[in-house]
């Protein structure tokens, strides 16, 4: 018997779609769109993540401040404090207001040093051995004002060096020396003098370039109010 003619059915099949140039450029457009989308999104991403990097950058930082605080049981902070004008040490300290702790010192300067002691009522020690010499006693305070000169220098160069304003008993370090203020103004004046010739016996860089010229003390004595 003769076999059937074939029969044809409608369908869709994948198959290749040569695209004319008016399609190719909408599918450039489309690609140039989706690539700037893809860059707008990268950076929101980047701010988004930067965003939260500080924030987790920042809980660390506290972190590491409590576990330092928990370690070292303390944290500097700006506290009432007072200054306190030592003149008899020549030093300046500050002292807490609630604990009396003294967390500073240093030198006081000439000026500081100048408005406790009036030089137009001092002279010179007499450092003779005569015993023609006042002593200090009980509330009694002595001014000592200890000048200087650079080395080689003359001697009306001679400049304030240190001052001292001692009652009997109290130790004051001079020259590198702890000198103990007897009362008497001769003995201290000579230990301070000794003081200062241990440094030159000792080559000692201070020595070398000052000089002792004098020590003076201011009297009357003041005494100290009750």
């Amino acid at each position: 018997p003769a076999r059937p003619a074939p029969r044809t059915v409608s369908t869709r099949y994948s198959c290749k779609y040569y695209f004319s140039d008016e399609e190719r450029l909408e599918i450039s457009d489309e690609m140039a769109n989706a690539a700037h989308d893809n860059a707008v999104a990268e950076d929101e991403l980047k701010q988004i993540k930067n965003q939260f990097k500080a924030r987790m950058d920042g809980c660390e930082a506290t972190v590491r401040a409590c576990v330092e605080k928990l370690r070292s049981g303390y944290e500097m902070r700006m506290m009432p404090c007072k200054q306190v004008f030592d003149v008899r040490l020549g030093l300046m300290r500050v002292v807490r207001d609630d604990t009396g702790e003294v967390v500073f010192t240093r030198h006081l300067s000439d000026e500081e040093l100048q408005y406790e002691f009036d030089l137009d009522n001092a002279h010179g020690v007499d450092l003779s051995d005569n015993g023609n010499h006042e002593r200090a006693e009980g509330g009694e305070r002595v001014a000592f004002a200890v000048f200087a000169k650079n080395a080689g220098a003359d001697d009306s160069e001679a400049k304030l060096f240190r001052k001292y304003n001692l009652k009997p008993g109290e130790i004051v370090r001079v020259f590198g020396d702890d000198i103990e203020f007897s009362g008497d103004p001769q003995e201290f004046a000579k230990a301070v003098i000794e003081a200062h010739n241990d440094l030159e016996d000792q080559n000692s860089i201070t020595a070398l370039h000052l000089e002792l010229v004098r020590v003076d003390v201011m009297q009357p004595f003041i005494t100290e109010e009750k």
